[in-house]
């Protein structure tokens, strides 16, 4: 059976506010259904209208009618980097202020490298599979996203999102909409490159360190910021998705060269 465009609705208790969600699936139920017909759904963005289907068809589901509104962008479902997600955010939320910066390179001696520090991020929330509009057509679900729980915007509490790569990388409008808000906004966006070439790469690009209380990334690691995309601390010439991979590809591509040169 093919996968539901829209596998569930949401709706607003209209007393509390609360988002109340129904799935599709749920819709066999006669009290579920004749609730879904009352309730004004939307999908998960509160973009698209829906209205339930049951009773005389086979497969329960929501349909959409078109709005012309803004489109949803989401990235990969798998099981590796779902798990990742999770251990992301269950970490970042164990901790109320975190220290955020580069680690420098390895040192000969074993000593840890040095960690150049870019700012603390206090009193932040986190979140998974989060939906922020970035423009007046495009919302984008990251992957995690945390944000300064203060009403007050700074450019040193800048709202942070990882993109969690194994395979996806970020459809071309998504990734435009991450350059421009970071024009307009304190925003950062980390790649966090988990796999390339069957090599797993976990921990490499972005690491959070609970005990040390950091988020970590490297003089080789992918972000954007400030209108533009870096590597490291470094401003690059990248303005696609499509190139971002083919950097990143050849990058780990020299990385196996060299390694295999020493073995």
């Amino acid at each position: 059976m093919s996968e539901l465009k829209y596998p569930k609705a949401v709706y607003r208790d209209q007393d509390s506010g609360k988002l109340i969600t129904i799935r599709a699936d749920e819709l066999a139920n006669a009290a579920i259904l004749e609730r879904a017909r009352l309730e004004e759904l939307f999908d998960e963005t509160e973009q698209t209208h829906l209205t339930p289907r049951a009773g005389d068809i086979k497969v329960p589901h929501f349909a959409g009618r078109p709005s012309g509104g803004r489109r949803l962008f989401q990235g990969e479902r798998d099981e590796e980097h779902d798990e990742r997600v999770t251990r992301l955010v269950n970490a970042l939320s164990s901790q109320e202020s975190w220290a955020l910066g580069m680690l420098g390179a390895k040192k000969s001696n074993n000593e840890p490298p040095d960690f150049y520090q870019d700012t603390i991020l206090s009193d932040y929330r986190w979140g998974s599979e989060t939906n922020r509009i970035m423009d007046e057509q495009t919302i984008v679900r990251h992957d995690i996203f945390g944000a300064s729980s203060t009403l007050s915007m700074s450019v040193r509490q800048p709202s942070i999102a990882i993109e969690v790569v194994k395979t996806h990388y970020p459809e071309e409008a998504a990734f435009t909409a991450f350059i421009e808000k970071s024009k307009r906004e304190p925003f950062i966006v980390f790649f966090d490159v988990i796999k390339c070439k069957e090599q797993n790469y976990t921990n490499t690009f972005v690491k959070v360190d609970a005990e040390l209380r950091r988020i970590s990334y490297r003089p080789y690691t992918f972000l954007v910021r400030e209108g533009k995309v870096y590597k490291g601390n470094r401003p690059t010439e990248i303005e696609t998705s499509a190139r971002l991979r083919i950097e990143v590809e050849e990058m780990i591509a020299a990385w196996q060269r060299y390694r295999a040169g020493k073995a």
